[in-house]
């Protein structure tokens, strides 16, 4: 089992890639804003490929009236990369990653094809380019996803998120759509502390190690809370800063925390 399903996530990675490429090249010219909504509904579509494959059930909580629409900065905590995978599956978006993500085999093409809008933490004189990007997707009306934390966690405590993310939303004047990602059963059983590491991917783990680890197992529960949008234009209109609505989503979303006892 575990042999066919590593065979079905190369061939699927293969076709998401070859359709992906294909799609970019007969639209990106053409209509660029029609491009990235395409490519953000071909990613859902193979996010949901991959979680049926990985046999993941999601419980969603909150406002699901707004999985089908688009111009959202959505803004989650970030337990590892089934998080990617379960709020991809949900809503169509264009991921927010870190520049070394391009150097990776196989995953790198994967995010090149995707429209990911890739942020280099190393070269802060770049920052105002990945701003001016990000606020463009939202204006076209597409979906951005944001992990502002900057790396995973076990879930213990929620990082503090940066704060430069925030000017996009401000500059566009998005809706910004603060969710929760938790996980609560694998294999039927109550997630805690002795188990997230089988499906939460932080510290110096490698990922071909994880990866396999997921794979052996049989089913996977996440759950989803969707909070209440914040109008980012009300923010602009009444003089906060990009540090005050970073301030306030870090407020919501860690109110849920510790996720695991």
């Amino acid at each position: 089992m575990v042999i066919l399903k590593k065979i079905s996530l190369l061939l699927g990675i293969l076709i998401y890639i070859t359709i992906g490429l294909g799609l970019r090249i007969l639209f990106l010219f053409v209509n660029p804003a029609l491009c990235f909504r395409i490519i953000s509904r071909w990613t859902r579509v193979f996010n949901r490929f991959l979680r049926q494959l990985l046999n993941i059930k999601v419980i969603i909580e909150g406002n699901s009236s707004c999985l089908n629409e688009g111009g959202n900065f959505i803004v989650s905590n970030h337990l590892g990369y089934l998080d990617g995978i379960v709020l991809g599956s949900l809503f169509a978006v264009i991921y927010v990653s870190k520049s070394q993500v391009k150097q990776w085999p196989l995953f790198g093409w994967m995010t090149m094809v995707s429209g990911t809008i890739f942020i280099d933490r190393q070269r802060k004189n770049k920052s105002a380019d990945y701003v001016q990007e990000t606020s463009r997707m939202l204006k076209r009306g597409i979906n951005v996803l944001l992990f502002p934390e900057g790396t995973s966690t076990n879930g213990e405590s929620l990082f503090t998120f940066q704060s430069v993310h925030f000017q996009s939303p401000l500059n566009s004047a998005a809706p910004v759509l603060p969710v929760i990602i938790t996980y609560t059963k694998i294999d039927k059983e109550e997630v805690g502390l002795t188990n997230r590491d089988r499906v939460c991917w932080y510290g110096q783990v490698k990922f071909h190690q994880h990866i396999r680890q997921v794979l052996e197992l049989n089913n996977i529960e996440a759950k989803v809370v969707i909070y209440p949008k914040i109008d980012a234009a009300i923010f602009l209109k009444e003089g906060y800063s990009r540090k005050d609505l970073s301030e306030t989503l870090h407020k919501i979303i860690s109110s849920n925390y510790p996720l695991f006892k």
